[in-house]
């Protein structure tokens, strides 16, 4: 009875710390709706809902019908997956996900650049 009730507890707390995350070319509404009905577990629920930026509106709205809206923040990616150098692109994609509701935003580093020698872009 112990172990499962310590398994329990760590599901409930891993279940806690991560994403969960659709970053499919084939993502639709339908589909990050359906994500959303999966943040729902009987072991609690994730810390955030992770999609691509043209489904941040959809997450909220359907986190908010399952009643998860104070309790899963909406991440997204920007710059992603190409980690392009063009930095003003990248700003403006920020800006624009945080305007449609996200809470979290992470912005892939100009990696490409980086690895091209120049070390300039995005310091």
């Amino acid at each position: 009875m112990t172990a499962s009730i310590n398994l329990t507890q760590a599901a409930r707390q891993a279940i806690a710390l991560m994403d969960l995350t659709s970053l499919n070319d084939s993502d639709t509404d339908a589909s990050t709706e359906a994500l959303c009905q999966q943040a729902k577990t009987p072991y609690g629920h994730p810390a955030a809902l992770c999609v691509y930026p043209s489904f941040i509106v959809t997450a909220k709205r359907a986190l908010h019908a399952h009643q998860l809206s104070d309790k899963v923040k909406v991440a997204t990616v920007t710059n992603f997956p190409d980690g392009g150098d063009d930095i003003m692109a990248a700003a403006r994609a920020t800006r624009e996900a945080v305007a449609s509701g996200a809470d979290e935003v992470d912005v892939v580093f100009p990696y490409r650049a980086l690895m091209a020698g120049d070390e300039e872009t995005g310091l």
